[in-house]
């Protein structure tokens, strides 16, 4: 006799948060930082609609864009090979200063001070 066993697959949707990631990385230039409006637009609702929904999941456009960014440019500033303001430019931030700021406020140190760190722990 043949059983067939069925699996049930569910499907979960996409939060908000992962559907803003996924839009801030096809709409990410590089150049600037895209907008709570162009990301809210490219799914298709109001700005504060996107607001309203991410609120409803404890966070906001700003978190979901610095978390972002803050995964996106790890890779480049563990690698030594590129300078902060190639970092910073990379990431969308017009100058160095204002990228300086946010990596501050993700780590708790300037992006110098963190690869003084890593090389520090690199070489024990």
């Amino acid at each position: 006799m043949l059983f067939f066993i069925y699996q049930k697959i569910t499907m979960t949707p996409m939060t908000y948060q992962q559907k803003v990631k996924s839009a801030i990385g096809s709409t990410l230039d590089f150049n600037s930082l895209p907008s709570q409006e162009a990301v809210a637009r490219q799914l298709h609702m109001s700005a504060r609609t996107l607001t309203r929904r991410l609120r409803a999941e404890n966070t906001s456009f700003k978190q979901v864009l610095d978390l972002y960014i803050e995964q996106m440019i790890m890779p480049l500033i563990d690698d030594c090979q590129y300078g902060i303001e190639d970092v910073a430019r990379r990431s969308g931030y017009a100058t160095k200063e204002s990228f300086t700021h946010a990596f501050y406020r993700w780590k708790g140190v300037t992006p110098t001070e963190y690869r003084r760190r890593i090389m520090l722990a690199a070489t024990g």
